[in-house]
């Protein structure tokens, strides 16, 4: 026995696209909530504790602005916290959720580092790099105690280098204590927090420009070219260690602006592009490849890069010169395998090549 008829098809495609529709609203307003206006809180949050002696950054990519940094130092009982927070509006790994990174710094009355925390969230959760320099490494070097922490798992290692630890934030006040000379050549080595790099950087002090700046007065800063693993970048520095001016050879651009310019962010369509897509080298040939399977051998000439490095020269690579030749892996007769191999196997920072569910697989 049917106590209630079906429902003419007149009336339930409507009332199923209703419901659709409220679904669709309440899934937007839930995102909404959970996500933009959590970042906007956070975000005011973060940027409310730079005072009026802030320095605000906008960040430019090849001439369009894709977002801002902004930093200060504030004085503490035995030296000066570097603070430095960012945000950035591109595209990388196919991520287009603007990427939050915050830098501090605790250096003494000389700008000597002496702990540091950097954490970097592209939208899908934070990376915490924690590190301390231990004050009883010998004299000869330093060490560097630094704690990761991702996905609510911390990675603790020790790092022992060859002198004290030198970061971005803390390097154009170490030039200006004495160190901003003209024609002057300098061996830096600085460490890079989000690759956990200790990596030499030749520096080249070049003479006084005259910076202009979107509503400054000029302001003379000394030229600083920086040679790192074969890309040169150029800073103009001011006696006081106030960095006016950056420049990369990727197109990306820092200028010091004043807090609303800096913050004002519009960023054109045609500039959300995949970084590494944007950055990449794209060589020129006489035939385009359709089917990169069917490549047996590949032969490259690179012009303006360091070809160097040990590390390029592999079982199917050969680098000769500025001439790099790729042989497909399939083209390769068996033989012994390397005996460093296990070194490259090894846990890293980011690799967690010990942990229980890889291991699982």
């Amino acid at each position: 026995m049917t106590f209630f008829k079906p429902l003419p098809r007149s009336i339930t495609r409507p009332v199923s696209a209703v419901f659709v529709i409220a679904w669709i609203v309440s899934m937007a307003v839930l995102v909404k909530r959970s996500y933009i206006d959590a970042s906007a809180a956070n975000l005011a949050t973060d940027l409310a504790r730079y005072g009026s002696s802030a320095e605000w950054r906008g960040v430019y990519y090849r001439g369009e602005k894709i977002g801002f940094t902004v930093s200060q130092t504030v004085p503490s009982e035995d030296g000066f916290e570097l603070q430095e927070d960012g945000r950035l509006q591109m595209s990388l790994l196919g991520a287009t959720t603007p990427a939050a990174l915050h830098t501090t710094a605790r250096v003494d009355s000389n700008f000597a580092l002496r702990s540091f925390e950097f954490s970097l969230d592209p939208g899908t959760g934070p990376v915490v790099v924690r590190g301390r320099v231990d004050p009883s490494a010998s004299a000869s070097g330093a060490r560097l105690i630094i704690d990761i922490t991702s996905a609510g798992n911390t990675r603790t290692e020790t790092r022992q280098l060859s002198g004290p630890p030198v970061l971005s934030q803390n390097f154009s006040r170490l030039l200006a204590g004495g160190r901003l000379t003209a024609g002057s050549r300098q061996q830096w080595t600085i460490f890079d927090p989000a690759t956990l790099r200790n990596q030499p950087v030749t520096v080249d002090i070049g003479g006084r420009e005259l910076v202009r700046n979107t509503g400054e007065r000029p302001i003379p800063a000394f030229r600083v070219d920086m040679e790192y693993q074969g890309l040169r970048t150029t800073s103009w520095i001011t006696d006081t260690g106030d960095v006016m001016r950056e420049e990369s050879p990727l197109g990306l651009i820092t200028v010091r602006e004043d807090a609303d310019s800096a913050q004002r962010l519009s960023v054109p369509a045609r500039v959300q592009t995949d970084l590494l897509e944007a950055s990449a080298v794209v060589p020129i040939m006489r035939q385009r490849i359709d089917e990169p399977r069917d490549v047996r051998f590949l032969r490259l000439e690179l012009d303006g890069a360091d070809l160097s490095n040990a590390d390029l020269q592999g079982s199917n690579q050969a680098v000769r010169g500025s001439t790099i030749e790729l042989t497909d892996p399939q083209a390769l007769r068996p033989g012994p395998a390397d005996r460093d191999l296990d070194e490259y196997l090894k846990p890293e920072p980011f690799i967690e090549s010990d942990a229980p569910e890889i291991h699982a697989e």
